[in-house]
């Protein structure tokens, strides 16, 4: 039985690590010019668009066993996935973010994260808790489970992997450092998957043209939701509390 993740050795070069790096901090500068306002600002915690970086990723990949490592370690078959390509940037000064999963908990997905620049604590490495992907719980039932004492956080290496199952409890942290740390996020989603559909559909978008940044689950278009960024990063225990009742009323949605 595994424990939900697992760091694995390199999956792309140092020299293209450098260099995507290099091109997301040239588009993040250029982003702080403009007007637009993006989801994930106030937390700073931004999904970044790779454009057709995805489509040589996806060919580094294919030359490694990175994705033969996922398919071996969750005893999965790769021919019955969907490869979809993102990235998370971490900002100087972020805020540590709530514990969650990745979705649905019956729609597992499989995830490897790559880091450009090496992650550690300084600059907000992941915090994993093993083993919580074996069973699903809502917000209340993972409180009251007291999990949360096994947590660990995990700094892993430029241009090496991270695996991890979408069900297993996670969190961002701070990024206290003066650079802002991006990690990429390769989903594995399974054909029959109502998210892989919606991957597919995004990606036909998003593989194309230069590296962006778009919102994040918050959505900027929304003022409610807005306004639901700036409660769960300045009121976090009401955002708790909210979570609460969720989980007393049966909801699925554990964000």
């Amino acid at each position: 039985m595994n424990t939900g993740y697992k760091l694995i050795g390199k999956c792309l070069e140092k020299d293209y690590c450098d260099s995507l790096f290099q091109k997301i901090n040239d588009t993040y500068l250029e982003y702080q010019k403009d007007t637009i306002t993006i989801a994930g600002g106030v937390s700073g915690h931004l999904n970044c668009v790779l454009g057709e970086e995805s489509l040589l990723i996806k060919k580094y990949l294919s030359e490694t066993t990175c994705l033969q490592e996922i398919a071996n370690f969750f005893k999965i078959n790769l021919e019955d996935y969907y490869l979809s390509i993102g990235c998370n940037v971490n900002l100087p000064g972020s805020k540590l973010q709530h514990i969650h999963i990745d979705g649905d908990f019956n729609e597992e997905s499989f995830i490897l994260n790559i880091p450009l620049i090496d992650t550690t604590k300084l600059n907000g490495a992941i915090k994993i808790i093993p083993d919580s992907h074996l069973e699903q719980r809502t917000y209340l039932q993972y409180l009251l489970s007291g999990i949360s004492r096994f947590t660990q956080q995990i700094e892993s290496k430029q241009g090496h992997g991270l695996i991890r199952s979408s069900n297993v409890w996670h969190r961002g942290t701070p990024n206290q450092s003066s650079q802002l740390r991006p990690m990429l996020s390769i989903v594995l989603y399974r054909l029959d998957s109502p998210y892989c559909k919606d991957a597919m559909e995004v990606d036909s978008k998003h593989m194309k043209g230069k590296i962006r940044f778009r919102d994040n689950w918050y959505l900027a278009s929304s003022f409610s939701r807005r306004l639901q960024e700036y409660i769960y990063v300045y009121f976090p225990a009401l955002h708790s509390f909210t979570r609460i009742i969720k989980s007393l009323l049966g909801s699925r949605d554990i964000l």
